[in-house]
């Protein structure tokens, strides 16, 4: 099997972006599950000791990803990130103010969804294949 680089199939090679980064998660925590939950119905507060708001680590996300439609012009994208932030993202463009948790429950490792750039609409959830 012979390896290819990004770049000689036609696609610029990765980068990183620290915005695209999960939520920051600053202490752990034993019961996950229901600290999660706060987070989601509380976004502007920090849901754990040290942690980031949802409402900001949504800022930070959507700011970066807004960046790259903008510098894509209109080609396809492929965003790699986590599921808290992306579960956050997907919600505000749904037009809903909380995530749901059973949404967040549902995303796979590894997973993946569509989001029509053009129209800003999810065509393809998470846990869709």
């Amino acid at each position: 099997m012979r390896s290819t680089s990004p770049g000689s199939i036609g696609c610029p090679p990765p980068e990183t972006l620290a915005d695209l980064g999960e939520l920051h998660k600053g202490s752990f925590v034993a019961d996950h599950d229901e600290v999660m939950a706060r987070l989601f119905r509380f976004p502007d507060r920090p849901a754990g000791e040290g942690w980031e708001t949802a409402a900001a680590a949504l800022a930070r996300f959507t700011r970066a990803i807004d960046q790259l439609i903008q510098a894509a012009e209109g080609r396809d994208l492929i965003v790699v990130s986590h599921g808290t932030v992306l579960s956050l993202y997907l919600s505000h463009l749904r037009g809903e103010s909380h995530v749901d948790l059973a949404d967040w429950a549902r995303v796979r490792m590894p997973d993946y969804c569509v989001v029509d750039t053009s129209a800003m609409r999810l065509v393809q959830p998470f846990g869709a294949w």
